[in-house]
């Protein structure tokens, strides 16, 4: 493999990884902003809100992203085993984060069945849209360097 063509990878890769930390970051703080929704009374001042917001941020991050495995699953199909079909990544991944869901659910009886359609649903939206936006940001952001110029030494 030339060292042109191997740079050309490592450049896709990186930048499939960089997109796909994006999306699990706005995953984070929507999923942690639809716990907090679902779990806070309406009482509460914007302070306590934003302190709230942050907990619920971490423990969508904690137990579900990194706990249940769905980091590692979503890396594995959104950088290594990217499509350039743009309805297969966040297809993919909801597929995903209903398998996790789920077994987050069985870990622990914290939701009821209510609670539980609505996580699903609006979790899959979540993850839904925010693959989709980092699909068409990694088109544009692939085709932008496709088109530049690459200097000769």
């Amino acid at each position: 493999m030339s060292l042109k063509r191997q740079d050309s990878t490592g450049v896709r890769v990186s930048k499939r990884l960089a997109i796909w930390g994006l999306e699990i970051l706005c995953q984070s703080l929507l999923g942690g902003l639809l716990l907090l929704l679902l779990l806070t009374s309406s009482g509460a001042g914007p302070e306590s809100w934003i302190r709230e917001w942050l907990r619920s941020v971490v423990l969508t991050a904690g137990l579900f992203v990194w706990g249940s495995g769905y980091l590692l699953s979503t890396a594995m199909v959104g950088v290594v085993w990217r499509s350039k079909k743009l309805w297969f990544y966040p297809t993919s991944a909801s597929v995903l984060f209903l398998v996790h869901l789920q077994w987050t659910f069985a870990q622990g009886n914290g939701f009821s069945p209510p609670e539980r359609l609505v996580l699903r649903a609006l979790g899959v939206c979540i993850v839904l849209a925010c693959t989709f936006a980092g699909n068409l940001l990694l088109r544009k952001w692939s085709s932008a360097g496709a088109g530049a110029q690459v200097p000769k030494s």
